[in-house]
Formats: structure tokens, C-alpha cells, sequence
């Protein structure tokens, strides 16, 4: 079950650190991610989809395919704010690139 605990400024700023080129702004946790292969991003998007549906957590998801590039977004809509499943969420699709 996701934990829709709302995260303070501070401490989304906390767990940037331990996160990979994540970015926050707009209250929101956003990554871009390139590929060489369109096929390697066609791949990707398949674990971050199957990710989304496992922690039942949909993020916004943005294509640039002439550059192969997916931007992540990640908030809890419900809350209008960062919260803990979302820096889980964010881990979890860190994992899957690493």
C-alpha cells in the first residue's frame, strides 16, 4: 500500500541526495531519460509501465521520440504534493535504469 504522507520541502530536498539527477520543481519530481535505441526505450517504458501498475502509482509520462528521450514526472495528484510513494516510486524507477 502506498504511503501518501506528505513530504515537507526540506525533506525532498533530504532525499534528492540519495536519488539519481532527479530534479524538484512545481512540486513536482521529474527525470528525462535518453536512449541510443529506440528499442531501448521501448523496453524501458515497458518496466517503468509494469513498475506503475505494481505500486498502482501513474506518473506522467512525456515522449520525445525523434531524440528518444521519456521525461518522468512524479506527484501524488490526490495530495497536490511529493509524498513517500512517490520518492519510493522514484527509487523504483532508478533501480530499473541502474
Amino acid at each position: 500500500m502506498e504511503d501518501k504522507t506528505i513530504l515537507k520541502k526540506e525533506e525532498i530536498i533530504e532525499e534528492l541526495k540519495n536519488l539519481s539527477n532527479w530534479i524538484y520543481k512545481n512540486n513536482l519530481l521529474e527525470k528525462e531519460f535518453q536512449f541510443f535505441k529506440f528499442l531501448d526505450l521501448v523496453n524501458f517504458l515497458k518496466k517503468v509501465i509494469s513498475a506503475m501498475d505494481e505500486q498502482n502509482h501513474h506518473s506522467d509520462l512525456f515522449f520525445d521520440t525523434k531524440n528518444k528521450i521519456i521525461k518522468i514526472s512524479v506527484t501524488t495528484h490526490s495530495k497536490n504534493a511529493i509524498t513517500i510513494a512517490d520518492v519510493d516510486f522514484v527509487k523504483k524507477i532508478d533501480n530499473i535504469v541502474a
